[in-house]
């Protein structure tokens, strides 16, 4: 949803240049571990498509690293899920769902969602719809692929990992050992990566169910806005849902804010637009990393990864 609206999907070599200069200098490429000269070769030559580069990264990633899979995790895969099983057709679908409550109160305290003008001093109306909007999308993509899709609830992977975990196992046909997991803890395994505090270290973090320290008017506004949709996906309402009556401006912001979001997706996949509305600052900067995190910077331990791989720390 980045490189190929920005850089016309990689058709061009002179698209797949610009890009490479923008992108071979900056974190995200440096955490890749890889040989810049030996990927711009790769690119530049056998790359037509953004799963073409998609597919050369994470091969030349899985081979660096002795891995024989792959995974990509960014949520908004959930609305390219047709465009993914055409560049992998042997891809599967994981789809993890969490409680739309904490997720909406999550996105609101990092107001990572602009709200409307009119509406700015609440993030948590437009956090919600965006999670609503996005768990649909994913349904609806699982109903097309069928057999290579999987819900998995993010509260069943905390309660129960080791479950949870055999049965993604099974689903990719690749043994996920939680004991395994638990030893070569790293980054965001050891430490969990979360917006809300996590006081201190140890077993009594729990992300789940976060929503009921708030205050009972902000959990009806969110179960108000997608109590319909929590509860098909089996989740328990805190209110009567007979007192869940949406207020007449909230209908019409719920509205706004899905064609909002739908609006500026096709503009960014499906036009010219897309040249231009793409924030491409990702590209070529990053979120650093510190030295104890060696999942961030793969190219300074490449033998530590390796051990990973294999199972036994170095």
């Amino acid at each position: 949803d980045v490189i190929g609206p920005r850089f016309g999907g990689l058709r061009r070599r002179s698209d797949r240049a610009l890009f490479l200069s923008k992108w071979l200098g900056g974190e995200l490429f440096y955490r890749s571990g890889l040989d810049a000269d030996d990927l711009r070769t790769k690119v530049l030559e056998g790359c037509r498509s953004a799963g073409d580069f998609q597919r050369i990264l994470m091969e030349s990633i899985a081979a660096e690293q002795g891995a024989s899979r792959w995974a990509e995790c960014t949520p908004t895969n959930a609305f390219y899920m047709d465009a993914i099983k055409t560049a992998f057709p042997d891809a599967r679908f994981v789809h993890m769902i969490r409680d739309g409550r904490d997720v909406a109160l999550s996105l609101a305290q990092q107001n990572w969602i602009r709200p409307y003008p009119w509406d700015r001093n609440r993030h948590h109306v437009p956090a919600a719809v965006y999670w609503e909007w996005t768990v649909r999308a994913g349904k609806a993509g699982g109903k097309a692929a069928g057999v290579d899709y999987l819900e998995v609830r993010f509260e069943d992977l905390v309660r129960d990992t080791a479950k949870a975990l055999a049965r993604i196992g099974e689903f990719i046909d690749h043994p996920k050992d939680y004991d395994r997991v638990q030893r070569c803890a790293i980054g965001s395994f050891a430490r969990p990566n979360t917006s809300f505090d996590m006081g201190p270290r140890g077993p009594t973090f729990n992300p789940v169910e976060r929503w009921r320290s708030s205050s009972a008017d902000m959990v009806r506004a969110l179960e108000a806005l997608v109590g319909r949709t929590l509860q098909e996906l089996g989740y328990e309402l805190a209110t009567d849902p007979t007192k869940l009556a949406l207020p007449a401006v909230d209908r019409c912001n719920r509205v706004l804010y899905q064609l909002g979001f739908s609006g500026r997706m096709w503009l960014k996949s499906r036009t010219p637009l897309g040249r231009w509305y793409v924030d491409t600052s990702i590209l070529e900067g990053g979120w650093g990393g510190d030295g104890e995190d060696k999942t961030l910077r793969p190219g300074q331990h490449k033998e530590y990864i390796r051990s990973l791989v294999r199972g036994v720390l170095a």
